[in-house]
């Protein structure tokens, strides 16, 4: 399979997307996405054929890849997309959840499923235009009242004060969802926000 190299450069498309919109200072993905591609299957299989285990080992692959860069920088916690409960209690796992514990391990970082919570359930952004993305995930994330805290609170948390965060999920495309999740972080002011995702879509 190709790999992206993406965690080489300190600039790069992904960093780029978020420009002005999220300060992202650097980005990784393992694997380019589109139609036929391994990482369509691979993705399927994950999301939908009940493999989390899937997530984990290609997380730990980009998280080797991430461990081995010369610029990457350091990281304190992984923090993955949440799903709402809804959504959790049918697939049985988030499979960004997965995703990020593969990379954490690999990079000796903390992985913190409930840092952040998915406070409304919104419709899954396959087919939506880069306005509807944003429109479909603006305001769903709250920052939870401690790292391992599955319960809301309206209360700024600091326990990410002066980290450097990495934010995971599975497939990106315009980073709508990436950056909804970043921006419910930012009152907690971390010290640098940083991205990894298992797929990259064009848009």
């Amino acid at each position: 399979m190709t790999t992206l190299d993406l965690h080489h450069l300190p600039e790069n498309t992904i960093t780029d997307r978020f420009w002005g919109r999220l300060p992202v200072d650097r980005a990784a993905a393992l694997l380019p996405y589109s139609q036929g591609t391994p990482a369509q299957r691979l993705m399927w299989l994950l999301k939908y054929d009940n493999r989390p285990e899937v997530g984990v080992k290609l997380g730990a692959w980009l998280g080797q890849l991430i461990k081995h860069s010369f610029v990457f920088g350091e990281v304190d916690y992984v923090i993955p997309v949440p799903l709402h409960e809804k959504k959790l209690r049918t697939r049985g796992y988030n499979q960004a959840e997965r995703v990020a514990a593969g990379i954490a391990e690999e990079i000796d970082a903390e992985c913190l499923p409930f840092a952040v919570v998915r406070k409304q359930f919104t419709e899954t952004q396959t087919r939506k235009s880069q306005f509807e993305r944003m429109e479909n995930v603006e305001a769903v994330f709250e920052l939870a009242r401690s790292p391992n805290s599955q319960g809301q609170t309206n209360q700024k948390s600091h326990f990410l004060t002066g980290k450097h965060i990495l934010l995971v999920d599975d497939v990106m495309t315009t980073g709508a969802t990436l950056e909804a999740l970043g921006r419910a972080i930012l009152p907690a002011r971390p010290a640098s926000f940083k991205v990894a995702v298992l797929a990259l879509a064009r848009f």
